[in-house]
């Protein structure tokens, strides 16, 4: 009678894998039809798709860490969906701690760039987001939120800084949200 009288509506719980995931999932993101999952054990996304029952792992999606040609990928500590157009026809995008981007997608060899580090060089990317053709990275140790722009896809450019004078304290932050 309380939950009616707050408006609470409670829900049934179902896991998403009725046997787990085998994996210490750490963040996800959604589309309208996969679910993106960050391995904070072995630092690599994995990918479920929507089914008629539900959602199944991929077992073939490779997105981890690793050697991509000239870049060296660390474990990568988060993930944002790109959108459905883009010149490299990645689904997600991942990102280390030392700024280097990974772009995949099903049934493609992953993609390697790194970021231009700022001028005061990186602390830690602790986080990260999309916003139109804009990519806000949290260096949170360093107290730091960077935009990078979008150039033909990929982030090149020098980032810009994102405080004016006034630098909050966010050294503890963990997420960025815009």
């Amino acid at each position: 009678k309380l939950d009616a009288l707050l408006g609470i509506a409670r829900l049934n719980f179902s896991p998403i894998f009725p046997a787990g995931a085998e994996a210490e999932i750490s963040r996800m993101a959604a589309s309208d039809n996969e679910l993106y999952m960050l391995d904070a054990t072995q630092g690599n996304i994995l990918r479920a798709a929507v089914t008629g029952r539900g959602y199944e792992m991929d077992a073939a999606f490779d997105c981890k860490p690793g050697v991509y040609g000239n870049n060296t990928l660390g474990s990568l500590l988060d993930l944002l969906i790109l959108p459905k157009v883009n010149i490299l026809n990645a689904s997600v995008l991942g990102v280390d701690a030392a700024g280097n981007l990974l772009y995949c997608a099903p049934g493609q060899v992953s993609k390697a760039f790194s970021l231009t580090p700022p001028t005061t060089n990186w602390g830690r990317v602790t986080a990260m987001t999309l916003d139109g053709n804009k990519l806000y990275v949290l260096d949170a140790p360093a107290r730091a939120v960077w935009i990078y722009l979008d150039k033909d896809g990929v982030f090149t450019d020098s980032p810009l800084f994102f405080f004016g004078n006034q630098i909050p304290e966010i050294e503890d932050a963990i997420d960025i949200a815009v």
